[in-house]
Parts: structure tokens; sequence; C-alpha cells
């Protein structure tokens, strides 16, 4: 099959990001119970079963079969712990690049962590952690990402909490009702200038398979900057829709149901990835907000015709779809909610995660509106470094701090560094403790709030 970039004409190709492997000796932890140690394939089996009895849901063969034929699947990505034969407790680590402004950066998910009951509460938990994040460090990646029901269980090994909701729920009815009533008044104010054309109507109906460059192009145009987005291959996306993970994906097009076979590229303007009243993914060409509301009327109709009664959005979280559901008398989805899932991350280096978005630096300096050079310093007690931004490049000078600097922990730094962290409020708190009010200022130009979000697409269970 062709690559994407012969075939997506005036969509520029990314580039593979190649991971740096460490050089470390091979993964060998011992956990109070057993040894830790990668699977192999011929425990598949025992792992399916171990699955199902763990998570008290029976998981699907189909599904299991599913996630070996992921193209980036290895089974030493799972680590086991044993009990004689017996496995007690089991992770699986996969390997994806993100989009993280400007920047690509290697990351690693964790997911399927758990412990049959019998050995819970021994300290099984706490050394598989430790020994998938060695697994992660040497797979190249820079943080680690998880979705999780228990976040006290992470925290306390240096986890932290993802602050960004990404999700707000509203009535279907209430959602359908705000939309229609919406485009009732721009056909009026529209109606008043006889120049103007009335509101095109789009055809809103189904994917199919031989449009799935339309959807590629569609992606990399919405998350080209964003961060936390997966940077898909097309292999992935090939999996992605061989797994249908999802209900439907409707496309909106603006040409009517006859078009040329490979046509279809730029006739889509938009999709959606719906399942069970969940809108795991909408996007549309930039400035196109008739075709999100149009695609969203849609969506809403048809969970209306099957009885739901309401519709979640998991989307960026300055996504207009919030603005829309919060106009519609819904709300954001809290994540304190008790038994939510919560993602966590951990960067495990944040000195050489530093370096990674270093060059980022100059651009928020210039944001701030601060002049060059603009320098400051890190203070974490067992290290310290100094950001020094020019109008041409940004370093790092180790064992140097200036007069403005910051001191906090390393995990303080992963969040500023994550753009998680709420600085006023962390100075209040004496979690961080700036030398200088300009080093407070500087602070707030160079680590801004950043709304991640990690798509939950790719992670559904089929």
């Amino acid at each position: 099959m062709a690559s994407m970039g012969s075939r997506v004409a005036g969509t520029e190709q990314r580039k593979p990001l190649v991971r740096q492997l460490t050089q470390k000796t091979p993964l060998e932890i011992n956990s109070p119970v057993g040894k830790i140690m990668p699977a192999c394939a011929g425990d598949h089996p025992a792992i399916h079963h171990f699955l199902s009895n763990v998570f008290k849901a029976p998981v699907a063969a189909a599904d299991f079969n599913n996630q070996l034929d992921n193209p980036t699947y290895e089974p030493s990505n799972r680590l086991l712990v044993r009990h004689g034969s017996i496995i007690i407790a089991h992770s699986r680590v996969i390997d994806r690049e993100i989009q993280f402004g400007d920047q690509q950066l290697p990351v690693s998910y964790l997911t399927e962590m758990g412990t049959i009951p019998e050995f819970r509460g021994h300290g099984v938990g706490t050394a598989l952690l430790g020994a998938v994040e060695q697994q992660m460090q040497l797979n190249g990646s820079t943080v680690g990402v998880l979705r999780t029901t228990i976040p006290h269980f992470y925290a306390h090994l240096g986890w932290s909490l993802c602050t960004t909701p990404v999700k707000s729920v509203a009535g279907a009815h209430e959602i359908l009702s705000h939309l229609i009533g919406k485009q009732r008044q721009q056909e009026a104010e529209r109606a008043v200038n006889p120049l103007n054309e009335p509101l095109k109507q789009l055809n809103i109906r189904l994917w199919r398979h031989v449009e799935q460059d339309a959807l590629m192009r569609i992606y990399q145009l919405n998350t080209g900057s964003c961060y936390g987005a997966h940077i898909r291959t097309e292999a992935a996306w090939r999996w992605l829709f061989n797994r249908r993970a999802f209900d439907q994906i409707y496309v909106a097009l603006e040409s009517s149901e006859k078009i040329a076979l490979g046509a279809s590229l730029h006739s889509i303007i938009g999709y959606a990835v719906v399942k069970s009243g969940r809108v795991v993914e909408l996007m549309v060409d930039q400035g196109r907000a008739d075709v999100r509301n149009q695609l969203l009327q849609r969506i809403c109709s048809d969970v209306i015709e099957h009885q739901d009664k309401h519709v979640t959005i998991d989307a960026q979280a300055d996504d207009v779809l919030h603005k829309i559901v919060l106009q519609s008398g819904g709300d954001r989805v809290s994540l304190a909610t008790p038994g939510l899932e919560v993602t966590m991350v951990k960067v495990f280096d944040p000195l050489e995660f530093t370096r990674h978005i270093r060059s980022s630096f100059r651009q928020r300096v210039r944001d701030a509106n601060l002049s060059f050079p603009c320098e400051l310093g890190i203070n974490l007690g067992t290290e310290r470094f100094q950001i020094v931004c020019n109008q041409r490049s940004t370093r790092l000078l180790h064992g140097k701090l200036g007069r403005s600097y910051l001191s906090c922990s390393a995990r303080v730094l992963s969040q500023l560094l994550l753009g998680q962290c709420n600085i006023s409020q962390a100075i209040k708190r004496e979690q961080i403790i700036p030398s200088t009010r300009i080093a407070s200022e500087t602070a707030q130009a160079l680590f801004p709030r950043i709304p991640l979000w990690f798509p939950s697409l790719d992670d559904l269970p089929a």
C-alpha cells in the first residue's frame, strides 16, 4: 500500500520519531514473592485468563487477539510476576509518540496492571510498578501515562494527576434543542441580507473504509500543535478501524453521495467517532463550525432514537464542543468524582525533559512580553540548573542558579514542565519557593498551564 505522503496531497507527512534506547542492564527485578519477568508468546492464554479473573469482566478473545495485532505490540511489553507457575500480577506497556506543542515526545502508557486478591497488600504492585517504570525508560520514553480509578496508589509513588478536565456531559435533547435554535437564529440573521446564501445542509453519513486517508488528514490538521495527541501512523489507523472499538464513525461531506473513488480525501470535511452516546473524537476542517454543529445534531438524534438520555463529549480542553455542552445546561465531568477513571503522568527525568522542550521557552518569553535574556534557576536540592533564553537559543547551565530561582521538588518541577501546576497556589502552599518576585513572574511565563489531552480512541475496549 502506498504511503500516506504519496496519497495525501498537500499534507506534510510526519516523520517517525526514533527512540533513544538507554544503555542499561536488562530488566530483572524481584518482587516480595517472585521475580518480575517479561512475558513471551506462550504466556498469552494464561494472561487472557488472568485478565478476565482480576478485572471482574470477561475479556473477549477477539479483543485480546486485537491487542496482539497492534503493529507496535511485542509479548515483552507485558511484565509478569509468578508464584510458582501461577501469574499473580501483570502489566502492559504501550510505547507511543505524542505531540507536545511543536515537539514530538516518546511516551509509554501503562495499562492492565493488576494483582490477584490473595497477594494484594504485600508490595507486589509497588515492585511491579517500579519494574514498569524501568522498562519505560529502557524503551526511551521521557514520560509515563496511565488511566486509573485508584489514583492514591500511584500518587504516593510519584505519579501526578492530570488536572485538565476533558469531558463534559449534557442531555441529548437539550444539546439538540440548543443547536437547532442556534441554527435558526443564524438563518434568520442571514435572511436579512438577500445577497447571503442560505446555510448549506451537509451530507452526514456513516464512514467507509476507503475513506481512511480523509480522517487521517483531518486528525493531523487538528492535532499538529496540541499537547498530548498521539502521532498515529497509517498502520495504527488501520488497526484502530479493524479493531472496531466504536459503534459508529460519521463523516460530513459537502458533496452528494455520488463521489468518485479516491475523491473523498478533501470532500470529507469532518468526522466523529461515537460509542454508547460518548463522542470519543470529533474533528472538522478549520473554520467549519457548521460541520461540527451538524455532526453533533446527527449524533444527538441517533442517541435519542436509541432511547439514551445523555451525550458525553471527550475532546481537548479548549474545544468548542465543551462550550456547546455547557450552553445546553450540561457540566464538565469533575476529576474528583469517586470511581471516575483519571489520567496520571510521571516525568522520569525532569532535567532531560527540560532539554526536550527547551526550544519552546523562547516563544513563551515572547508571548509574555518579557525581555531577553531571560533567566530562571531551578533548585531541586540535590541538583540545580539555570534556564537561559536569548533571542536565538536556550541553554541549560548545570550547577548554576543565578539571583532569580525556584526551589521545589522534582515532582513539582515535573508538573511545571507538563503545564499541570497552578504556580500561584503552589507558592501559597510552599511547594514552590521563589527567591525573588522576578523568579515568580518568569516561572509564570516559562511554565504556563497546558491543556493536556490524550485521545481515548486508541485505548477503548472493544
